[in-house]
């Protein structure tokens, strides 16, 4: 009955390394084709666009002045994501 338990146990910590890899190569997967999509969405806004990049306007709180708007201003709210938002169907 022990000999049974030590198997057991032993075969539960080799499936407990396998399925952390198995998580690992899932998040990188899922990282991998987030930022496919991103590049992709990127590259449709700037063919709308006139081959523009998305103006980032969230340098962040104490860096406004004359050229760079305050993010928090409503005026202002057109950000990065903001204007991806159409090619990301929300």
């Amino acid at each position: 009955m022990l000999v049974v338990l030590v198997v057991i146990a032993i075969l539960m910590s080799l499936l407990m390394g396998a399925l952390k890899n198995a998580r690992e190569t899932a998040k990188t997967v899922e990282c991998m084709a987030r930022l496919r999509s991103f590049h992709q969405w990127q590259h449709l806004y700037r063919v709308d666009n006139d081959m523009w990049f998305v103006v980032n306007r969230t340098w962040g709180p104490g860096l406004e002045g004359p050229d760079i708007p305050n993010p928090e201003s409503p005026q202002h709210y057109d950000t990065f994501v903001n204007a991806l938002k159409t090619y990301m169907g929300e």
